[in-house]
């Protein structure tokens, strides 16, 4: 079988010793409409092999299981910038960074 890795990461990789062999499986674009088990007996099932890990992203499963919060529904109160403003040094946190769309807390 053919080995694929996601762009600029190495197919084979070296841990404690151990080489381990990546394999990038593409799949359609996962929804919440998704079943997680499906979408393993499409992609995985015919190249699985005895022994092998498979990884799935916790994205991909909170997706699958509608385990999501839509921007829209995200709304930043007073107490959380208070909280955070409190409980940071400002010395060395910007607090609330606004890049588009969400807050976050960036270092200086």
């Amino acid at each position: 079988m053919k080995f694929i890795s996601n762009k600029d990461k190495k197919v084979e990789i070296e841990v404690e010793g151990k080489i381990y062999m990546r394999h990038a499986i593409q799949t359609h674009f996962i929804t919440t409409k998704d079943n997680y088990i499906d979408v393993l007996k499409e992609y995985v099932l015919g190249i699985y092999q005895v022994g092998d890990i498979l990884s799935i992203s916790e994205k991909i499963i909170s997706l699958c299981q509608n385990r999501i919060v839509r921007r829209e529904d995200i709304k930043i109160r007073i107490a959380s910038k208070s909280f955070i403003t409190v409980c940071l040094p400002e010395k060395s946190w910007r607090i609330w960074c606004w890049n588009g769309d969400k807050y976050a807390i960036c270092n200086k």
